[in-house]
């Protein structure tokens, strides 16, 4: 039986048995379990890519393809649309069988608020991103934390950019769009360390200026991230236009005091590898880079890379 477009699957026996159980007319396949509250059938399928099970719930007249694997406040509530977008391996053709059965493609979860749209998007489900559309998802729709599809797709587990692209060419004005905290979606990047997608958020006008509700620029929110190739980032950052000896509006202080504060010793040693620091700064409280290395430096790693500093200043003035 070819349950779905595409590849057969031929059901293992134990998979056969549960596709017949699913098809007997008495069976509740609405029904949650107490201690999970998932649907016994429907979301378990598309959590677990269970082709033949789905297949044959497509057949139940009973289904109820909106109902929500929680039924309260909980931390997930998604319905099977949100579930096939984030979890399904074959994405684009459950969700498309949804949709064509009624699926409602703006509901939204009671974690974070968010539509089935914003889960493909931060899954870089391409096609399944594009079903939506076609059908009229909503793209101006924000998360509970006042995030729109850029800040989503900056901080899903997703690393593609083609969703990113794809929005760029409907919602350009969304770009530079803060979210409940002023940071925008270049900002939720940088803390991710999406660098392909601030690349293009940059190159499609994004700005590394903008401030937060903290007064925090784009290199600030850089200060943060802890992974590896931040000097892509950094780079990226200053080709754009950003200055590393901005101060923050709040409370007057550098991406470099930031970062010896949050023990970020990559970028503290490129910022001053390359001299890009000013020593002499110091934040509304009176504290320089070096004050606030030695309050907050582990094992004193981060004042090490200064004392170098000093040391070959030191020598090289005395020769």
């Amino acid at each position: 039986m070819k349950i779905l477009n595409g590849k057969k699957k031929i059901p293992s026996e134990e998979k056969l048995k549960v596709t017949q159980y699913v098809l007997i007319p008495e069976l509740n396949i609405n029904y949650k379990r107490f201690s999970y509250s998932k649907t016994l059938f429907i979301l378990s399928a598309l959590t677990l890519n269970d082709n033949c099970v789905f297949g044959a719930i497509l057949h139940r007249q009973d289904k109820d393809f909106n109902v929500n694997d929680r039924t309260g406040a909980g931390w997930g509530d998604m319905t099977p649309l949100q579930c096939a977008a984030r979890h399904a391996t074959r994405s684009a053709e459950y969700v498309r069988l949804l949709l064509e059965r009624g699926a409602n493609y703006n509901a939204r979860d009671h974690l974070d608020v968010k539509t089935p749209l914003h889960d493909a998007v931060a899954y870089g489900r391409t096609e399944a991103v594009e079903l939506m559309l076609a059908a009229g998802a909503d793209l101006s729709v924000l998360t509970r934390r006042g995030r729109n599809v850029f800040h989503v797709a900056g901080s899903g587990p997703s690393k593609s950019a083609d969703c990113v692209e794809m929005l760029l060419q409907r919602v350009p004005e969304l770009l530079d769009q803060g979210d409940r905290e002023g940071c925008t979606p270049l900002h939720v990047c940088l803390n991710f360390g999406k660098w392909r997608l601030v690349k293009r958020l940059i190159e499609n006008g994004a700005s590394v200026t903008k401030l937060d509700e903290a007064g925090r620029n784009a290199l600030h929110h850089l200060a943060f991230f802890h992974g590896e190739n931040i000097q892509v980032g950094l780079d990226l950052l200053l080709e754009a236009g950003a200055s590393t000896t901005d101060k923050d509006s709040k409370q007057g202080r550098t991406p470099l005091h930031l970062a010896c504060m949050v023990k970020n010793r990559p970028l503290v040693d490129i910022l001053v590898a390359r001299g890009l620091v000013d020593l002499e700064a110091v934040d509304h409280q009176g504290n320089t880079v070096l004050c606030l290395a030695v309050r907050h430096s582990r094992k004193g790693k981060v004042v090490g890379t200064f004392l170098r500093m000093f040391t070959e200043q030191f020598i090289f003035e005395q020769l």
